[in-house]
């Protein structure tokens, strides 16, 4: 899959806010520009995780949708369908999409199907022995870790 042009409607967008149109007939051609410019956003990220040609996770598409209405909410770009958000409010959310977008850029947040995060532990250590105590502690080790 590459990367898509928007990941929510504006539908989504104005059940998401809980808002009432007053635009007149432009309102969903406006919302849908305005959700496809913060999708520039996202788009950066996961092309920066190199995710755009993966198969997303099931969850994928619903945190991206999320992540698309409240940036396109931040910046008010669809002017007259916006939710009322307090001047601290956008810098919350703010703060919390520079995050999220951040994590998915790094690999914290693994989009792809199958695939794991970056904090996922890469390294395992086997154990051997080479007496008979050595093989009692390994598997008295494993009964602590495993039960």
């Amino acid at each position: 899959m590459t990367c898509l042009t928007v990941y929510a409607s504006a539908e989504e967008y104005i059940t998401f806010w809980k808002l009432q149109s007053e635009c007149g007939d432009d309102t969903e051609a406006m919302v849908n520009a305005a959700l496809e410019i913060a999708a520039a956003d996202i788009n950066a990220a996961i092309g920066a995780a190199g995710a755009c040609d993966c198969t997303f996770a099931d969850w994928t598409l619903n945190y991206l949708k999320k992540l698309n209405i409240i940036d396109a909410a931040v910046f008010d770009i669809a002017l007259c369908v916006r939710p009322r958000l307090t001047d601290d409010q956008k810098r919350e959310l703010f703060a919390w999409m520079e995050r999220e977008l951040d994590k998915i850029a790094n690999g914290e947040r693994e989009l792809c199907a199958g695939e794991t995060g970056s904090k996922f532990p890469s390294l395992d250590w086997a154990d051997q022995s080479v007496t008979e105590f050595a093989a009692a502690q390994i598997i008295f080790n494993d009964a602590l870790r495993n039960s």
